[in-house]
């Protein structure tokens, strides 16, 4: 939550003193690294346009472990939806990013509904949403 003091944003807990300035603010660093007890994040790559008129969503995964290896099996914490939760998604995750790890191909009249991959790993939970934007077409390159 953000405050508003004398003209300042700080986050709720923050405080401000003429001699220090801001003091005790939350910090993150993006260079830490941690080597387990981190989550896993689905990530959507993209979609291909296949020949027959189907089409298919791309996904990929980010564990932010360093070292840590994970094995969270299909169902209620490694799941796809709608349909059945078990779409053949990976149940193994290897440390950091894994690109166009899988693939879900969907039907012709799809439209505009929307495939959720969720993943929950050291009790937090991830999702990943696949759509047919135009913008996220994966196209051949010469």
């Amino acid at each position: 939550m953000i405050c508003i003091l004398a003209g300042s944003l700080l986050p709720v807990g923050a405080h401000r003193t003429r001699a220090q300035g801001l003091s005790q603010l939350p910090t993150y660093n993006p260079q830490t690294q941690f080597s387990s007890g981190q989550d896993v994040v689905p990530v959507y790559e993209g979609w291909l346009r296949n020949p027959d008129g189907t089409f298919t969503f791309v996904f990929g995964y980010f564990n932010r472990n360093w070292k840590e290896e994970l094995v969270i099996p299909a169902g209620p914490d490694n799941k796809l939806e709608p349909g059945e939760p078990d779409r053949r998604q990976p149940t193994y995750f290897l440390p950091r990013r894994q690109s166009w790890v899988f693939r879900v191909q969907v039907p012709k009249d799809w439209g505009q509904q929307e495939l959720v991959w969720t993943i929950t790993a050291h009790g937090r939970t991830e999702k990943a949403y696949a759509q047919l934007v135009p913008e996220e077409e994966i196209l051949e390159r010469l």
